[in-house]
């Protein structure tokens, strides 16, 4: 039986936070059944080396965006094209905001689940209007690209999708082996 191969983009790759409940999120997954690939978005510089090659030893794909793949579009761009090469089933993106451009890429590359993850009720940032801005177009993009929206409750729900109800709450692994199950 071949393979689902899912891509998870996370920022970096760090113990903790969001990116280790990704990480323990693909850990749980039964390896004879999915290829996990790892995308990291953020600079290479903040990246924890050591995680990186046990899960590289553990049989996960690693890959980083280049140095000069900065701003939004040349971002996209990038994850277009690795899309495009590398045939994903999957994408499951934790990276908030950027999740928009992220399965916007995903569905113009055909893959069939893309699903956006948010773990986050606030930004820790100040909300001027470059970003309300931002956060728009972003938001526009995860309604017209993001078919499966996924967040750790119902406040993370709707910083991310905006007042609606969401497709699914998260609960360790249970959600997302019950989808990648329907599409083998």
């Amino acid at each position: 039986m071949k393979k689902i191969k899912v891509l998870t983009v996370i920022q970096l790759m760090r113990k903790g936070g969001v990116e280790l409940a990704a990480i323990n999120f693909a850990r749980g997954l039964d390896k004879s059944l999915y290829d996990v690939t790892f995308l990291l978005v953020d600079r290479l510089e903040n990246q924890d080396e050591t995680l990186a090659d046990e899960l590289r030893f553990e049989g996960f794909g690693i890959v980083s965006l280049p140095d000069n793949c900065r701003g939004y579009y040349a971002r996209y761009k990038f994850i277009l094209s690795f899309l495009n090469e590398n045939h994903f089933d999957v994408v499951h993106s934790h990276v908030l905001f950027f999740s928009g451009a992220v399965l916007a890429a995903a569905k113009k590359a055909g893959v069939a689940v893309r699903a956006a993850h948010s773990h986050a009720v606030r930004w820790n940032r100040e909300e001027n209007i470059k970003f309300k801005i931002y956060k728009f177009v972003m938001r526009t993009l995860l309604k017209f690209n993001c078919n499966l929206e996924l967040a750790c409750s119902q406040k993370a729900g709707e910083f991310l999708f905006g007042k609606k109800e969401l497709t699914l709450y998260f609960h360790r692994n249970v959600v997302l082996l019950f989808i990648l199950n329907i599409i083998q």
